[in-house]
């Protein structure tokens, strides 16, 4: 008997201190657990993080959405050079498909630039970047988010720069000279080529030029090659008259008649310019009365016969 009671009084102490362990363990948790401090668990954690995503609506919003995670910018989004927010404006905005990681987060770009009636009237095209020096800008021609309408800048030759041989450009190249006041509108320039010297200027010491020849200058026929080039030689280089302040006299009060007189020789060339073409007109004219007076003298006799 006592070899039978022996196990079972073992059991029983062996069931009554792990009932009282598994007490002990409860009683720990439920410690820790109270003891924890509130907000500094993960959910507390993320909650922090999800302010800080842009666009984020707030639960008074109308829209409110909650975000499970920080959003992030894609490639197809970064190439169309939108944001992620929440909501995309539909006026301004386009949603780019997939341009977005994270829960509630929209990729929105600006729409494409579109071109109204005043760019359309200029010729112009809307773009995003700034216009380049070849183009003029119009103001208020495009719709959209910082776009430009732009056209191509209006050049027309004057009087001056077809006198010259020239033509309307942005830049002149290497051997061109640039004809001062040759072309209409902004950046353009008339660029003709430049004179050639000969032997007869050489030989006189003289310089080509597209102007007239000053006072104390005289003019070498055939000295120059090009269009409304001419030779300009000293004076006293031949002849030996007169002295060196005379000379330098002359050349400063040039100086400061020099745009009078070419503007003076730009008129002329003008109204001579006007008057061979009226010239021309009456000629043609005599021309066309002569023939109908020969053919009006040719039906009569035909008639008499």
């Amino acid at each position: 008997m006592k070899s039978t009671y022996l196990p079972m009084l073992l059991l029983c102490v062996y069931l009554v201190n792990a009932e009282s362990n598994e007490v002990d363990s409860r009683e720990e948790v439920e410690e820790t657990i109270v003891e924890e401090p509130a907000g500094t668990g993960e959910e507390s954690e993320n909650s922090t993080a999800l302010d800080d995503v842009p666009g984020k609506l707030r639960e008074s919003d109308e829209n409110y959405i909650v975000f499970t995670s920080q959003c992030t910018r894609l490639a197809g989004c970064v190439a169309q050079n939108g944001a992620c927010v929440a909501a995309c404006n539909t006026a301004t905005q386009f949603q780019v498909t997939g341009g977005c990681n994270g829960t509630g987060c929209l990729c929105c770009a600006p729409k494409a630039c579109s071109a109204n009636a005043n760019c359309t009237s200029a010729s112009g095209a809307c773009q995003a970047t700034a216009c380049n020096t070849l183009q003029k800008t119009i103001a208020g021609g495009c719709l959209g988010q910082s776009c430009y309408c732009c056209a191509t800048r209006d050049c027309e030759p004057t009087n001056k720069c077809k006198r010259a041989g020239g033509f309307c450009a942005f830049t002149c190249t290497h051997g061109m000279d640039v004809i001062p006041s040759g072309c209409t509108g902004t950046a353009c320039l008339c660029c003709a080529k430049q004179c050639g010297t000969n032997y007869e200027c050489r030989e006189h010491y003289g310089s080509c030029v597209r102007r007239r020849c000053r006072s104390f200058e005289k003019e070498i026929r055939f000295g120059c090659s090009g269009q409304g080039c001419r030779c300009c030689a000293m004076m006293n280089r031949d002849s030996g008259n007169g002295t060196d302040s005379e000379i330098n006299g002359n050349v400063i009060n040039e100086e400061q008649q020099n745009d009078e007189e070419n503007e003076e020789w730009e008129k002329d060339n003008d109204l001579i310019e006007n008057d061979e073409a009226a010239e021309d007109e009456q000629k043609e004219e005599a021309v066309v009365t002569e023939v109908e007076e020969i053919q009006e003298e040719t039906t009569v006799e035909q008639r008499k016969i």
